[in-house]
């Protein structure tokens, strides 16, 4: 509707005109503006992406008749309207096409023979077919709707009009065709249209079965909230025990039934917390050999924990060990330099500690709402919502925090101190499984024809080679460098009391 506003040029408020009478056909037309395709100084950018929106709204009902009027005065192939009825009624089964101003077409021209074939259904085809409308011109804009209707009749009695079936010219016939049309439609959509009425009703009644009864007393009142409790209780023990026969919860396979089982999803959240921790807790992944390629573009992959190979690790510990020498004997260490390593294997901890803490929260938020939803009216509903559960819900949310700041502290702050026998467990299969890989690698440099001696006797030989010389081997010193040495045992001795501790932490976390 095109409005006098200083802001747009047109808005989405209907202006309803009734008219009513015994002749009157019962029809109820809206009547849009037309398509506009670009701005000017009357009408913006916003203002036609209104009208489009408009337009598209109205033909999209599935239960309206579409009008699709295109003038004789431009090619009807560059009418958009056309386009956009073909788009939501692809099989034309609601769409009759008007032709007006078929009076500005040429006698005998092609444009008239084509707007004739349209006519005939023979072109753009719509089952319900064309109706074609000769209006007053600008030129006989004063004439009275009598004078109207005979001229529009004289101009369809002669030239190739004339070969047009009444039925399909003149607006007499259209009221008639269009009262047809539309008891035709309201038939077929009958049967739907009273399903709808029903899905209403029975949305009507549940919402007033969540009203409740009436409470115009203090008592009454209290009664009403009693019974809410009461239900809101019953629902969320159900959710956190995991019991979800209530329909409340709904179907697990839609993204409401599942959010609604709050178990499932804080489970579902403690293992994708395990995983990340399993995976991505360790600020640096410990590797037998150089990795390919560098930190930065591990990090830019998405990946929280970077790679370094034993070797390099292990001289970074030199490091460290040199600026913190004490008293200690050469191969031997602080233990305090664990806690140092430690602390920078598990500062990612905090951080995905508190995204998994944080989704928990947000889970059983939505889970609240939901339910205070199902069980009150919305006024209601909003009002416990606001002032009594998230009131609750932020306190707890600073608890769980400052809960998860007491896990943390000792990992973060404390120094390194464990009674769990995994610790020594740890230590000493990773002792084992490096000797045997470290004898391994001995006994292949020994297996040459350096030390087969084809002389040497049965009981001082074994498969070919002298036992004297093999225990020779496996017993020299495997690292002469101190300092490397006792690298070595405070990475050991890190990743040991890592394992051990993260066992803790996600035992404590879950």
């Amino acid at each position: 509707m095109g409005i006098l506003a200083l802001t747009s040029a047109f808005s989405n408020d209907v202006l309803r005109v009734e008219v009513s009478g015994p002749d009157r056909p019962h029809l109820t037309i809206v009547d849009l503006p037309g398509l506009i395709h670009s701005e000017n100084k009357l009408q913006s950018s916003a203002d036609v992406a209104l009208v489009w929106d408009m337009v598209r709204g109205y033909m999209k009902n599935k239960r309206s008749i579409i009008l699709a009027v295109i003038s004789a005065k431009n090619d009807y192939a560059n009418q958009i309207v056309l386009k956009l009825a073909k788009e939501v009624d692809a099989s034309g089964n609601r769409t009759l096409g008007i032709i007006t101003k078929p009076d500005t077409l040429s006698v005998g021209s092609e444009s008239e023979a084509a707007f004739m074939e349209l006519a005939r259904n023979e072109d753009v085809k719509f089952r319900l077919g064309w109706h074609v409308l000769k209006n007053r011109s600008y030129e006989t804009r004063d004439n009275s709707t009598e004078e109207r209707n005979t001229a529009e009749t004289e101009f369809f009695d002669q030239g190739m009009w004339k070969t047009l079936t009444r039925s399909m010219v003149g607006i007499a016939p259209l009221r008639g065709r269009l009262s047809k049309v539309l008891l035709e439609q309201i038939t077929a959509e009958l049967p739907m249209l009273v399903n709808d009425i029903q899905e209403a009703v029975e949305v009507s009644e549940e919402r007033l079965s969540k009203l409740g009864t009436k409470r115009a007393t203090m008592d009454e009142q209290r009664l009403f909230l009693l019974r809410i409790a009461q239900s809101f209780q019953s629902l969320c023990k159900a959710a956190v025990d995991g019991v979800y026969t209530d329909p409340f919860f709904g179907d697990a396979n839609t993204d409401e039934g599942y959010t609604k089982r709050l178990r499932a999803v804080v489970v579902k959240a403690n293992k994708s917390y395990a995983q990340e921790m399993r995976e991505n807790g360790q600020t640096r992944l410990i590797l037998d050999k150089k990795p390919v390629g560098n930190a930065m573009q591990l990090k830019n992959m998405g990946y929280r924990t970077t790679k370094i190979s034993r070797a390099d690790f292990e001289d970074e510990i030199v490091g460290l060990l040199e600026r913190s020498r004490g008293r200690e004997l050469p191969g031997m260490f602080n233990p305090l330099l664990v806690e140092d390593v430690f602390h920078q294997q598990s500062s990612l901890w905090e951080g995905i500690a508190r995204e998994h803490t944080d989704a928990v929260c947000k889970a059983v938020k939505v889970f609240l709402e939901l339910t205070v939803s199902h069980l009150a009216d919305e006024h209601t509903s909003s009002n416990l919502l606001r002032d009594v559960i998230d009131p609750h819900l932020e306190v707890d949310a600073t608890r769980v925090n400052e809960k998860l700041g007491e896990v943390l502290a000792p990992h973060i702050q404390g120094h390194p101190i464990t009674y769990n026998h995994y610790f020594t467990e740890t230590i000493q299969d990773v002792r084992k499984k490096r000797q045997e890989k470290d004898m391994m690698k001995r006994l292949q440099r020994l297996n040459t024809n350096n030390f087969v001696k084809t002389d040497c006797d049965t009981a001082h030989c074994l498969n070919g080679m002298k036992i004297s010389d093999l225990a020779s081997s496996l017993a020299s010193r495997n690292e002469a460098d101190m300092d490397k040495y006792a690298a070595s045992e405070i990475l050991l001795c890190t990743e040991a009391y890592y394992k051990n501790q993260k066992k803790v932490k996600q035992s404590v976390t879950n």
